[in-house]
């Protein structure tokens, strides 16, 4: 893995990555490189190292305040039609215009995970919208899931967000490319709040937010590199459990997480505005939603707890 960074100690101190970096000019690395470098950097100098810690990423960009959201510079690129490598990584520490679902704002603030992931599977795959959606929900429970105080407490709000003790402590975006019916590239975006609670106006669909920290009685619980490294392990992991066919054994594991199955909610139609109130009795393969006595399952909507 190639590491490039404007920020060489956010790079050792949170990720512990070694120290010794090269100045590089973004000009002279190879043209789909550079260009992804010149939007996330917007500098012409940057560092860089090669990293084997991480032998299945290829490249992964640490920058310290992003002038724009990442996962945006990435699919911009993929719809201009840029040929990026597989798998890479980008990560702020803190940025601006992050966002979540439907572009709801995003609060970012140092100490919490903002990352970007991009890849190109160029093959077929069943569910491929579904599928990743549920990767990246089940790679941030699984990895809550490795600490000790937090083993079974994270949960999946439908459609895209991870709560624990019902309070929001991450969020999930995905992106797809379809050429015929291949799947070209995926952008996954995911913002996890480590150690900073954001502040964010309470209202109805999101009425408390949380971090890791608050919830953990050792500091060390909520160490960002450990849990940065979690992550991207368990992201690792389960791409490749979809590559191979297994988008069921994900699903399954969203599912028993979830927090809706079997409770009252509400989903308003955001279109209409029309709200829809009931139990839900299952999710779908394609995480549409099953209401106790409709007729159709709800493939659309904000969901508010009850």
């Amino acid at each position: 893995m190639i590491v490039y960074t404007d920020t060489i100690p956010y790079a050792v101190q949170k990720l512990g990555f070694k120290k010794d970096y090269e100045e590089i000019k973004v000009d002279n690395l190879d043209k789909s490189i550079s260009r992804l470098a010149k939007r996330l950097f917007q500098k012409e100098t940057i560092y860089s190292q090669k990293n084997d810690e991480l032998p299945f990423w290829q490249y992964l960009f640490i920058v310290g305040k992003s002038e724009d959201s990442q996962f945006d510079i990435l699919t911009r690129l993929s719809s201009e039609d840029v040929t990026l490598p597989d798998r890479i990584l980008c990560l702020a520490s803190e940025g601006k215009n992050f966002h979540g679902f439907k572009n709801r704002p995003w609060a970012s603030l140092q100490g919490n995970l903002h990352l970007s992931a991009y890849f190109c599977p160029d093959t077929t795959l069943d569910h491929f919208a579904s599928a990743f959606m549920v990767l990246p929900a089940v790679s941030v429970v699984e990895t809550i899931d490795e600490i000790p105080e937090l083993k079974a407490k994270a949960m999946i709000k439908w459609v895209n967000d991870i709560l624990i003790d019902k309070a929001k402590v991450s969020g999930v975006i995905s992106s797809t490319k379809i050429q015929g019916n291949i799947l070209k590239n995926v952008v996954l975006g995911v913002g996890l709040n480590i150690e900073a609670k954001p502040f964010v106006v309470p209202n109805e669909f999101v009425p408390k937010v949380t971090c890791i920290r608050l919830h953990t009685k050792s500091p060390d619980a909520a160490y960002y590199c450990k849990i940065f490294r979690n992550f991207i392990s368990k992201l690792e992991i389960n791409y490749k459990k979809i590559l191979q066919g297994n988008y069921f054994e994900l699903l399954d594991k969203y599912r028993d997480r979830s927090l809706i199955i079997n409770n009252e909610v509400i989903i308003e139609q955001e279109q209409t505005q029309k709200r829809i109130k009931g139990t839900v009795e299952s999710i779908g393969n394609d995480l549409e939603l099953y209401i106790k006595d409709l007729p159709e399952p709800i493939n659309d909507g904000r969901l508010i707890l009850l």
